[in-house]
């Protein structure tokens, strides 16, 4: 039997995200990537793998304690109809395997209805249960990334509608090249087959010295480079990808897939902070000895280099308080390959699999999109930022936000001015 701590809330809120009433009674939307999902259960405090193991408690107070938990629904972001149904709020504190941490996970009860159809079977929900309330949102917001590279069905020119497979085919062979012009899903969708690799042996520990992305990631970036023009239209160079997969690994490591799933904005937070700081260098030269530092291979960029210091993001450090940097391994295999086993020794799965893509895609964005990155993210000023701290050498907590989701969960991320 799992053992956690419960902790109803009844007076004060632990995190300021609930000043903004998100998880009152009344309808609520998923904030989620197109394509995600996040499951229902019967039971509060569990998630995808201790809810399997569950085998309840006989000795609870209540049914819901006695029973072994299940998965129930598993609605994604086209779910509007989804209802929070009591005021009552339940907080656990749960072991973060990723960051090494006890996090405080929250849930809340819900009534979820939709359909679905899978290979021709319409499949109805009508559930209630428990959820994890970290993607919940009181309004209704689009996904990031969802629709950008979405080919849409048009008639070939001078010829009549003809069958939809013969309009799709005939409509995506234009936008094969285009599309890795004009959109960051599409040209992610080119790169992420050459970046990511797993570079040492799951579950390895101990790493040879100097600068760990250069001694193993570097070499693995390919050297075949789509042909794609980026958004100052110059053409994407290897350099660029070994950008992208610097941030990449950096963001799934230091903000782990829990934070992905709180919200892209807090990983995209983080690669703001970056860009801050390398614009920073490059007005003021006198800042490059603080954020970027440290050995590096003379052909990465500085932004390459700005994503790989030890003292800028810790992930690349080797050690931590004296001890093995627990999330270094995760940078060096992340979970880039479903049919591969990643850093823990196993297959990832399908929502460790999407955390890595979107952390391809925001690198893609920062990199090859520079100006829709920092539109996107323009709130964003600081050039600091913490995970799980409170204070931070005297400055002031900011909460900026993107795209209309605040960052306000200072266990992912925490803005900080002067």
């Amino acid at each position: 039997m799992r053992i956690y701590v419960l902790v109803l809330i009844v007076l004060a809120p632990l995190f300021s995200w609930s000043q903004e009433n998100r998880w009152t009674k009344g309808k609520a939307y998923l904030d989620l990537e197109d394509g995600d999902k996040i499951s229902v259960f019967t039971k509060p405090g569990f998630n995808y793998t201790t809810c399997a193991t569950d085998k309840g408690d006989k000795n609870g107070k209540t049914k819901e304690q006695r029973e072994a938990c299940k998965a129930v629904a598993w609605p994604d972001n086209t779910v509007d109809d989804i209802e929070i149904i009591s005021d009552e709020v339940k907080e656990f504190t749960m072991w973060d395997p990723e960051r090494r941490i006890n996090r405080v996970f929250t849930f809340v009860k819900v009534r979820v209805k939709y359909e679905r159809t899978v290979n021709g079977v319409v499949n109805k929900q009508n559930k209630i249960g428990w959820i994890d309330a970290g993607p919940l949102r009181k309004k209704k917001v689009q996904s990031f990334y969802g629709n950008e590279s979405k080919p849409k069905k048009v008639c070939p020119p001078g010829k009549k509608s003809s069958s939809p497979a013969y309009e799709i085919k005939k409509t995506l062979e234009p936008l094969n090249s285009a599309i890795s012009n004009t959109s960051v899903a599409g040209v992610a969708e080119l790169i992420a087959p050459k970046i990511g690799a797993c570079v040492i042996t799951p579950k390895q520990t101990t790493f040879k010295a100097g600068n760990p992305y250069d001694n193993y990631a570097y070499p693995a970036v390919s050297k075949s480079v789509p042909n794609i023009t980026k958004e100052d239209g110059t053409p994407l160079t290897r350099e660029d990808m070994v950008a992208i997969d610097a941030w990449a690994r950096t963001l799934i490591s230091e903000q782990g897939v829990t934070c992905f799933r709180r919200g892209l904005h807090y990983p995209m937070s983080v690669l703001k902070v970056g860009a801050n700081r390398l614009e920073a260098v490059k007005t003021s030269p006198g800042l490059r000895k603080q954020y970027i530092n440290g050995d590096h291979i003379p052909l990465k960029s500085d932004m390459a280099k700005l994503a790989t210091t030890g003292n800028q993001f810790n992930v690349w450090n080797h050690k931590h308080s004296g001890q093995a940097n627990p999330t270094l391994p995760q940078a060096l295999c992340p979970p880039s390959n479903s049919d591969k086993a990643f850093y823990v020794g196993r297959k990832p799965l399908p929502h460790e699999a999407r955390a890595w893509q979107n952390a391809v895609l925001m690198a893609t964005e920062a990199v090859v999109f520079p100006k829709k990155f920092a539109a996107r993210t323009a709130e964003v000023k600081q050039q600091n930022y913490t995970s799980g701290m409170s204070s931070f050498y005297g400055m002031k907590k900011q909460f900026a936000s993107i795209e209309g989701r605040k960052i306000d969960d200072q266990s992912c991320v925490q803005l900080w001015s002067k």
